[in-house]
């Protein structure tokens, strides 16, 4: 009677064929995995790009549009490079260090918020160029331009200085909805105090 029982090396060999085959299966998911990273990586590049386009509407210039992104682009090579240096990603299921995502709150507060004040100095001058309540007490041609001068470099100062801190704040809120650096900061009441009282400062200083 003929014996059906596999031999030794039938088993070996079985065990080694499922094992080869689970390990190409788990390279097929690994790839997909980075693939999958790549891609969400390149939509927050296009959701950034499209953020940073959106601020032309509004008050602020062209100018100040251009320098902007620039600068956030500079902040975006800074985090991942950062990222690269020190990696805080998932381990995925073959070990492999995965970069970490750019999150929105990531986005809002390290990339946008350095170069806020590129945008909230253009529109707080612009603003108060086409505030008509101005031209009763400054008649002097120029005076008014550097009055808005004054409130624009002030607001710069606020912006450079405290707006990541504050921006850390305003994130960690859950009842705000934040959805952009500037307009995050230029509705804050603690920026809308010191804009009342650097107001006051530079009228004064200019009126006549």
């Amino acid at each position: 009677m003929q014996n059906h029982t596999p031999s030794l090396f039938s088993q070996l060999r079985a065990a080694g064929t499922f094992i080869f085959s689970l390990a190409v299966a788990m390279t097929v998911i690994a790839a997909i995995t980075i693939s999958s990273n790549s891609a969400v990586a390149q939509v927050t590049d296009v959701s950034s790009f499209e953020t940073c386009k959106s601020f032309r509407a509004g008050q602020a210039s062209d100018t100040a549009v251009e320098d902007f992104c620039a600068c956030t682009a500079a902040q975006l090579q800074i985090f991942s490079n950062e990222q690269k240096k020190n990696p805080s990603g998932e381990i995925d299921i073959l070990g492999v260090q995965q970069e970490a995502q750019l999150s929105r709150e990531v986005e809002i507060q390290k990339i946008q918020g350095p170069c806020a004040y590129i945008i909230a100095k253009d529109k707080t001058f612009n603003s108060c160029k086409e505030n008509p309540q101005y031209d009763s007490y400054i008649k002097t041609k120029g005076v008014k331009t550097k009055m808005c001068n004054c409130i624009a470099n002030e607001t710069e100062s606020f912006f450079k200085d405290l707006a990541e801190a504050r921006l850390g704040v305003l994130l960690n809120n859950p009842v705000l909805q934040v959805n952009d650096a500037v307009t995050a900061i230029m509705t804050d009441s603690v920026f809308m105090r010191a804009s009342r009282d650097f107001n006051k400062s530079c009228f004064n200083k200019y009126a006549e």
